[in-house]
Protein backbone atom coordinates (compact mmCIF):
# COMPACT_ATOMS: atom_id res chain seq x y z
CA UNK A 1 0.00 0.00 0.00
CA UNK A 2 1.24 3.54 -0.69
CA UNK A 3 2.51 5.90 1.98
CA UNK A 4 2.16 9.67 2.14
CA UNK A 5 5.29 11.71 1.41
CA UNK A 6 5.18 15.32 2.61
CA UNK A 7 7.57 17.13 0.29
CA UNK A 8 8.76 20.18 2.26
CA UNK A 9 11.98 21.86 3.41
CA UNK A 10 12.83 21.74 7.12
CA UNK A 11 9.87 23.26 9.03
CA UNK A 12 11.55 26.44 10.24
CA UNK A 13 10.08 27.77 13.47
CA UNK A 14 9.60 31.26 12.07
CA UNK A 15 7.52 29.99 9.13
CA UNK A 16 3.80 29.78 9.79
CA UNK A 17 3.14 27.81 6.61
CA UNK A 18 5.79 25.17 7.33
CA UNK A 19 4.58 24.98 10.92
CA UNK A 20 1.12 24.15 9.62
CA UNK A 21 2.58 21.45 7.39
CA UNK A 22 4.21 19.97 10.51
CA UNK A 23 0.86 20.07 12.31
CA UNK A 24 -0.73 18.26 9.35
CA UNK A 25 1.99 15.61 9.64
CA UNK A 26 1.30 15.13 13.36
CA UNK A 27 -2.46 14.80 12.79
CA UNK A 28 -1.89 12.21 10.05
CA UNK A 29 0.27 10.21 12.46
CA UNK A 30 -2.40 10.47 15.13
CA UNK A 31 -5.00 9.17 12.67
CA UNK A 32 -2.80 6.17 11.94
CA UNK A 33 -1.58 6.99 8.42
CA UNK A 34 1.95 6.20 7.28
CA UNK A 35 3.41 9.57 6.43
CA UNK A 36 7.03 10.62 5.99
CA UNK A 37 8.92 13.85 5.49
CA UNK A 38 10.43 13.92 2.02
CA UNK A 39 13.25 16.46 1.49
CA UNK A 40 13.23 18.79 -1.49
CA UNK A 41 14.87 16.98 -4.39
CA UNK A 42 14.90 20.05 -6.64
CA UNK A 43 15.52 23.72 -5.84
CA UNK A 44 12.48 25.97 -5.56
CA UNK A 45 13.99 29.22 -6.79
CA UNK A 46 10.83 31.30 -6.33
CA UNK A 47 10.97 30.59 -2.58
CA UNK A 48 14.78 30.68 -2.29
CA UNK A 49 14.72 27.04 -1.18
CA UNK A 50 17.87 25.19 -2.22
CA UNK A 51 18.63 21.53 -1.69
CA UNK A 52 21.81 19.42 -1.86
CA UNK A 53 19.84 16.83 -3.87
CA UNK A 54 19.17 19.10 -6.82
CA UNK A 55 19.72 17.21 -10.13
CA UNK A 56 20.76 14.00 -8.35
CA UNK A 57 19.24 10.62 -9.17
CA UNK A 58 16.95 9.34 -6.43
CA UNK A 59 18.80 6.03 -6.42
CA UNK A 60 22.05 7.79 -5.46
CA UNK A 61 20.70 9.33 -2.24
CA UNK A 62 21.52 7.55 1.03
CA UNK A 63 19.35 7.30 4.13
CA UNK A 64 21.90 9.24 6.18
CA UNK A 65 21.71 12.12 3.70
CA UNK A 66 17.92 12.17 3.88
CA UNK A 67 18.04 12.27 7.67
CA UNK A 68 20.82 14.87 7.73
CA UNK A 69 18.74 17.21 5.56
CA UNK A 70 16.31 17.69 8.45
CA UNK A 71 18.11 16.72 11.64
CA UNK A 72 21.26 18.81 11.11
CA UNK A 73 19.59 21.86 9.64
CA UNK A 74 21.52 24.97 10.79
CA UNK A 75 18.32 26.95 11.41
CA UNK A 76 15.84 26.39 14.24
CA UNK A 77 13.17 23.92 13.11
CA UNK A 78 10.28 21.96 14.59
CA UNK A 79 11.41 18.64 16.04
CA UNK A 80 11.44 15.72 13.58
CA UNK A 81 12.16 12.13 14.62
CA UNK A 82 14.55 10.29 12.28
CA UNK A 83 11.98 7.49 11.89
CA UNK A 84 9.60 10.01 10.33
CA UNK A 85 11.96 10.74 7.43
CA UNK A 86 11.50 8.83 4.20
CA UNK A 87 13.86 5.94 3.51
CA UNK A 88 15.48 5.26 0.13
CA UNK A 89 13.45 2.03 -0.12
CA UNK A 90 10.14 3.91 0.20
CA UNK A 91 11.30 6.67 -2.13
CA UNK A 92 12.59 4.35 -4.84
CA UNK A 93 9.37 2.30 -4.82
CA UNK A 94 7.72 5.27 -6.59
CA UNK A 95 4.22 4.08 -5.64
CA UNK A 96 3.43 6.65 -2.95
CA UNK A 97 1.23 9.71 -2.62
CA UNK A 98 3.41 12.82 -2.66
CA UNK A 99 2.03 16.13 -1.41
CA UNK A 100 3.71 19.12 -3.02
CA UNK A 101 3.48 22.81 -2.04
CA UNK A 102 2.47 25.32 -4.69
CA UNK A 103 5.73 26.24 -6.43
CA UNK A 104 7.13 22.76 -7.06
CA UNK A 105 7.92 22.20 -10.73
CA UNK A 106 6.69 18.88 -12.08
CA UNK A 107 7.03 15.67 -10.04
CA UNK A 108 10.62 15.66 -8.69
CA UNK A 109 9.92 12.87 -6.16
CA UNK A 110 8.81 10.69 -9.09
CA UNK A 111 5.84 9.20 -7.22
CA UNK A 112 2.72 7.63 -8.70
CA UNK A 113 0.11 9.87 -7.08
CA UNK A 114 0.58 13.65 -7.12
CA UNK A 115 -1.31 15.98 -4.78
CA UNK A 116 -0.65 19.73 -4.94
CA UNK A 117 -1.68 21.49 -1.74
CA UNK A 118 -1.49 25.21 -2.42
CA UNK A 119 -0.62 27.12 0.75
CA UNK A 120 -0.14 30.34 -1.19
CA UNK A 121 -0.42 31.74 -4.69
CA UNK A 122 1.58 29.58 -7.12
CA UNK A 123 3.77 31.36 -9.65
CA UNK A 124 2.90 30.98 -13.35
CA UNK A 125 6.10 29.02 -14.03
CA UNK A 126 4.95 26.27 -11.66
CA UNK A 127 1.40 26.23 -12.99
CA UNK A 128 2.73 25.46 -16.47
CA UNK A 129 3.80 22.07 -15.09
CA UNK A 130 0.54 21.24 -13.29
CA UNK A 131 -1.30 18.33 -14.85
CA UNK A 132 -4.88 19.46 -14.42
CA UNK A 133 -6.18 16.06 -15.56
CA UNK A 134 -4.14 13.86 -13.22
CA UNK A 135 -2.79 15.99 -10.36
CA UNK A 136 -5.16 16.31 -7.41
CA UNK A 137 -5.15 20.03 -6.61
CA UNK A 138 -6.21 21.31 -3.21
CA UNK A 139 -6.15 24.75 -1.65
CA UNK A 140 -5.08 25.49 1.89
CA UNK A 141 -7.70 28.20 2.09
CA UNK A 142 -10.57 29.71 0.15
CA UNK A 143 -8.60 32.93 -0.27
CA UNK A 144 -6.03 31.33 -2.57
CA UNK A 145 -8.72 30.36 -5.06
CA UNK A 146 -10.90 33.45 -4.63
CA UNK A 147 -8.09 36.03 -4.77
CA UNK A 148 -5.62 34.52 -7.23
CA UNK A 149 -7.25 36.47 -10.03
CA UNK A 150 -6.33 39.69 -8.20
CA UNK A 151 -2.66 38.66 -8.22
CA UNK A 152 -3.04 38.21 -11.98
CA UNK A 153 -4.75 41.59 -12.36
CA UNK A 154 -2.00 43.32 -10.32
CA UNK A 155 0.72 41.71 -12.43
CA UNK A 156 -1.09 42.01 -15.75
CA UNK A 157 -1.04 38.28 -16.51
CA UNK A 158 -3.55 35.55 -17.36
CA UNK A 159 -5.14 33.41 -14.66
CA UNK A 160 -4.11 29.93 -15.76
CA UNK A 161 -4.91 28.38 -12.39
CA UNK A 162 -8.56 28.90 -11.52
CA UNK A 163 -9.58 28.91 -15.19
CA UNK A 164 -8.30 25.34 -15.57
CA UNK A 165 -9.87 23.85 -12.46
CA UNK A 166 -12.94 21.64 -12.66
CA UNK A 167 -13.48 21.39 -8.89
CA UNK A 168 -12.51 23.36 -5.80
CA UNK A 169 -11.10 21.45 -2.83
CA UNK A 170 -10.02 23.10 0.42
CA UNK A 171 -8.18 21.65 3.43
CA UNK A 172 -7.21 24.10 6.14
CA UNK A 173 -5.00 23.09 9.07
CA UNK A 174 -3.53 25.75 11.32
CA UNK A 175 -1.83 26.14 14.68
CA UNK A 176 -3.70 28.05 17.34
CA UNK A 177 -3.96 28.31 21.13
CA UNK A 178 -7.49 29.50 21.95
CA UNK A 179 -7.03 29.29 25.74
CA UNK A 180 -4.08 31.67 25.60
CA UNK A 181 -6.03 34.30 23.70
CA UNK A 182 -9.13 33.83 25.84
CA UNK A 183 -7.20 35.13 28.85
CA UNK A 184 -6.10 38.39 27.22
CA UNK A 185 -7.67 41.44 28.87
CA UNK A 186 -8.94 43.69 26.12
CA UNK A 187 -7.80 47.34 26.26
CA UNK A 188 -10.70 49.48 27.50
CA UNK A 189 -9.55 52.34 25.27
CA UNK A 190 -9.67 50.27 22.09
CA UNK A 191 -11.28 52.44 19.45
CA UNK A 192 -10.77 54.06 16.10
CA UNK A 193 -9.01 56.98 17.82
CA UNK A 194 -6.07 54.67 18.58
CA UNK A 195 -5.03 55.09 14.98
CA UNK A 196 -3.82 58.58 15.89
CA UNK A 197 -1.55 57.67 18.80
CA UNK A 198 2.09 56.63 18.72
CA UNK A 199 1.69 52.94 19.61
CA UNK A 200 1.52 51.88 15.97
CA UNK A 201 3.28 49.07 14.14
CA UNK A 202 3.30 47.48 10.70
CA UNK A 203 4.49 44.45 8.79
CA UNK A 204 5.31 43.87 5.15
CA UNK A 205 5.60 40.07 5.12
CA UNK A 206 4.89 38.84 1.58
CA UNK A 207 3.22 42.06 0.37
CA UNK A 208 0.73 41.75 -2.46
CA UNK A 209 1.68 40.45 -4.91
CA UNK A 210 4.70 38.81 -3.23
CA UNK A 211 8.31 38.90 -4.38
CA UNK A 212 7.94 35.60 -6.25
CA UNK A 213 5.82 37.46 -8.81
CA UNK A 214 8.35 40.19 -9.54
CA UNK A 215 9.45 38.66 -12.85
CA UNK A 216 5.82 38.49 -14.02
CA UNK A 217 4.78 41.92 -12.82
CA UNK A 218 4.10 44.22 -15.78
CA UNK A 219 3.17 47.24 -13.68
CA UNK A 220 3.63 48.86 -10.29
CA UNK A 221 2.45 46.36 -7.71
CA UNK A 222 1.32 48.99 -5.21
CA UNK A 223 0.26 52.60 -5.76
CA UNK A 224 3.45 54.26 -4.56
CA UNK A 225 5.25 54.85 -7.83
CA UNK A 226 5.10 58.65 -7.75
CA UNK A 227 6.28 58.81 -4.13
CA UNK A 228 9.19 56.45 -4.81
CA UNK A 229 10.30 58.47 -7.81
CA UNK A 230 10.02 61.73 -5.83
CA UNK A 231 12.26 60.34 -3.08
CA UNK A 232 14.72 59.29 -5.80
CA UNK A 233 14.67 62.80 -7.31
CA UNK A 234 15.09 64.37 -3.86
CA UNK A 235 18.21 62.27 -3.23
CA UNK A 236 19.66 63.34 -6.56
CA UNK A 237 18.92 67.01 -5.88
CA UNK A 238 20.43 66.71 -2.39
CA UNK A 239 23.66 65.18 -3.75
CA UNK A 240 23.92 67.77 -6.51
CA UNK A 241 23.59 70.54 -3.94
CA UNK A 242 26.27 68.93 -1.72
CA UNK A 243 28.61 68.70 -4.69
CA UNK A 244 28.01 72.33 -5.55
CA UNK A 245 28.37 73.64 -1.97
CA UNK A 246 31.30 71.54 -0.76
CA UNK A 247 34.89 72.70 -1.26
CA UNK A 248 36.57 69.51 -0.04
CA UNK A 249 37.87 67.43 -3.01
CA UNK A 250 37.47 64.23 -0.98
CA UNK A 251 33.85 64.87 -0.03
CA UNK A 252 33.02 66.12 -3.52
CA UNK A 253 34.50 62.96 -5.02
CA UNK A 254 32.46 60.76 -2.65
CA UNK A 255 29.27 62.65 -3.44
CA UNK A 256 29.95 62.40 -7.19
CA UNK A 257 30.48 58.64 -6.91
CA UNK A 258 27.28 58.30 -4.92
CA UNK A 259 25.39 60.39 -7.47
CA UNK A 260 26.72 58.33 -10.37
CA UNK A 261 25.69 55.13 -8.62
CA UNK A 262 22.24 56.52 -7.92
CA UNK A 263 21.59 57.74 -11.46
CA UNK A 264 22.69 54.40 -12.91
CA UNK A 265 20.22 52.54 -10.69
CA UNK A 266 16.84 54.14 -11.18
CA UNK A 267 14.31 52.44 -8.87
CA UNK A 268 12.50 49.52 -10.48
CA UNK A 269 8.86 50.14 -9.61
CA UNK A 270 8.03 46.48 -10.27
CA UNK A 271 10.57 45.30 -7.71
CA UNK A 272 9.35 43.93 -4.40
CA UNK A 273 12.64 45.02 -2.82
CA UNK A 274 12.18 48.65 -3.93
CA UNK A 275 8.61 48.68 -2.62
CA UNK A 276 9.73 47.17 0.67
CA UNK A 277 12.47 49.72 1.23
CA UNK A 278 10.10 52.55 0.42
CA UNK A 279 7.37 51.31 2.77
CA UNK A 280 9.85 50.78 5.60
CA UNK A 281 11.23 54.28 5.13
CA UNK A 282 7.80 55.88 4.89
CA UNK A 283 6.09 54.27 7.87
CA UNK A 284 9.05 54.28 10.23
CA UNK A 285 9.44 58.00 9.52
CA UNK A 286 5.86 58.62 10.76
CA UNK A 287 6.22 56.71 14.02
CA UNK A 288 5.38 53.13 13.14
CA UNK A 289 7.47 50.25 14.49
CA UNK A 290 8.39 47.54 12.00
CA UNK A 291 7.85 43.88 12.93
CA UNK A 292 8.38 40.83 10.76
CA UNK A 293 9.30 37.19 11.46
CA UNK A 294 9.15 35.87 15.02
CA UNK A 295 9.68 32.30 16.32
CA UNK A 296 6.18 31.82 17.76
CA UNK A 297 2.69 33.26 17.99
CA UNK A 298 3.29 33.90 21.71
CA UNK A 299 6.10 36.32 20.86
CA UNK A 300 3.77 38.12 18.45
CA UNK A 301 0.99 38.20 21.03
CA UNK A 302 3.21 39.70 23.75
CA UNK A 303 4.41 42.32 21.29
CA UNK A 304 0.93 43.29 20.09
CA UNK A 305 -0.32 43.60 23.68
CA UNK A 306 1.90 46.68 23.92
CA UNK A 307 0.50 48.27 20.74
CA UNK A 308 -2.77 49.90 19.76
CA UNK A 309 -2.72 49.86 15.98
CA UNK A 310 -1.35 47.30 13.52
CA UNK A 311 -1.15 47.65 9.74
CA UNK A 312 -0.24 44.80 7.42
CA UNK A 313 0.68 45.03 3.75
CA UNK A 314 0.31 41.26 3.45
CA UNK A 315 -3.46 40.69 3.27
CA UNK A 316 -3.19 37.00 4.15
CA UNK A 317 -0.90 36.82 7.15
CA UNK A 318 -2.25 35.32 10.38
CA UNK A 319 -0.51 38.19 12.17
CA UNK A 320 -3.62 40.31 11.57
CA UNK A 321 -5.70 37.81 13.58
CA UNK A 322 -3.12 37.60 16.37
CA UNK A 323 -2.91 41.39 16.54
CA UNK A 324 -6.66 41.79 16.85
CA UNK A 325 -6.96 39.09 19.52
CA UNK A 326 -4.07 40.72 21.39
CA UNK A 327 -5.75 44.12 21.62
CA UNK A 328 -4.78 46.04 18.48
CA UNK A 329 -6.90 47.78 15.93
CA UNK A 330 -5.81 45.45 13.14
CA UNK A 331 -5.97 46.82 9.60
CA UNK A 332 -5.21 45.15 6.28
CA UNK A 333 -4.00 47.26 3.36
CA UNK A 334 -6.67 47.01 0.69
CA UNK A 335 -6.10 45.19 -2.59
CA UNK A 336 -6.71 47.34 -5.63
CA UNK A 337 -10.06 46.46 -7.23
CA UNK A 338 -11.28 44.25 -4.38
CA UNK A 339 -14.23 45.68 -2.44
CA UNK A 340 -15.18 45.00 1.17
CA UNK A 341 -18.04 42.61 0.36
CA UNK A 342 -15.89 40.36 -1.81
CA UNK A 343 -13.08 40.52 0.74
CA UNK A 344 -15.16 39.57 3.77
CA UNK A 345 -16.86 36.74 1.86
CA UNK A 346 -13.65 35.52 0.24
CA UNK A 347 -12.45 33.47 3.18
CA UNK A 348 -13.78 32.56 6.67
CA UNK A 349 -10.70 34.16 8.26
CA UNK A 350 -11.85 37.57 7.01
CA UNK A 351 -15.27 37.76 8.61
CA UNK A 352 -14.72 39.32 12.02
CA UNK A 353 -12.46 41.55 14.06
CA UNK A 354 -10.05 42.73 11.34
CA UNK A 355 -10.44 45.89 9.24
CA UNK A 356 -10.14 45.84 5.47
CA UNK A 357 -8.68 49.31 4.97
CA UNK A 358 -9.08 52.13 7.48
CA UNK A 359 -12.74 52.49 6.49
CA UNK A 360 -13.31 48.97 7.81
CA UNK A 361 -12.23 49.77 11.38
CA UNK A 362 -15.83 50.29 12.53
CA UNK A 363 -16.78 46.80 11.29
CA UNK A 364 -13.71 45.29 12.98
CA UNK A 365 -14.52 46.86 16.34
CA UNK A 366 -18.20 45.92 16.16
CA UNK A 367 -17.46 42.27 15.35
CA UNK A 368 -14.37 41.76 17.47
CA UNK A 369 -16.28 39.77 20.11
CA UNK A 370 -17.06 37.17 17.43
CA UNK A 371 -13.45 36.64 16.33
CA UNK A 372 -12.11 34.29 19.02
CA UNK A 373 -15.06 31.84 19.02
CA UNK A 374 -15.09 31.90 15.21
CA UNK A 375 -11.35 31.15 14.84
CA UNK A 376 -11.55 28.56 17.63
CA UNK A 377 -14.33 26.72 15.82
CA UNK A 378 -12.28 26.73 12.62
CA UNK A 379 -9.28 25.41 14.56
CA UNK A 380 -11.39 22.63 16.07
CA UNK A 381 -12.09 21.36 12.55
CA UNK A 382 -8.40 20.58 11.89
CA UNK A 383 -8.64 16.83 12.43
CA UNK A 384 -11.85 16.46 10.43
CA UNK A 385 -10.34 18.47 7.61
CA UNK A 386 -7.30 16.17 7.47
CA UNK A 387 -9.47 13.05 7.56
CA UNK A 388 -11.58 14.37 4.69
CA UNK A 389 -8.43 15.29 2.75
CA UNK A 390 -6.90 11.81 3.05
CA UNK A 391 -10.19 10.03 2.36
CA UNK A 392 -10.67 12.14 -0.76
CA UNK A 393 -7.16 11.26 -1.96
CA UNK A 394 -7.88 7.55 -1.54
CA UNK A 395 -11.14 7.89 -3.44
CA UNK A 396 -9.62 9.98 -6.22
CA UNK A 397 -6.77 7.53 -6.92
CA UNK A 398 -8.69 4.39 -5.91
CA UNK A 399 -6.05 3.42 -3.37
CA UNK A 400 -5.78 2.61 0.34
CA UNK A 401 -3.04 4.53 2.10
CA UNK A 402 -0.85 2.49 4.38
Amino acid sequence: MPNILLYIPPPFKDSGGLGNFKLFFDICKKLGYSIYFCPLLKNITSLNFNTPFNDRDIESISHSELINYYINCPAAIEYIHPNDIVTPTILIARNNVVIYPEDVIGNPAQQAYVVRWLFYFPIPTAIQYYNFNNDYIWFYSDYIYNFYKYVCIACGMSDNLTNNLKEINVCRVFKFEPDVYANIVRKPSLSQTNMENNNKCFTLRKLFPPVSFDSFNKGVNVNYGKEILQIYKNKINDLEKKIQDNDSPVYRSNYIDELNMLTKNKPDLKSNLVIREFLKYKFKSIGYEHIEHQPSSIVFMNYFKTKDYFLTFDPFTFMSIIASLSGCVSVIKKIWGLNFKDWVNGDPFNKYGVAYGNEGVKHALETHHLLLPHITEMYNQNENNVLNFITSIETRFNITIN
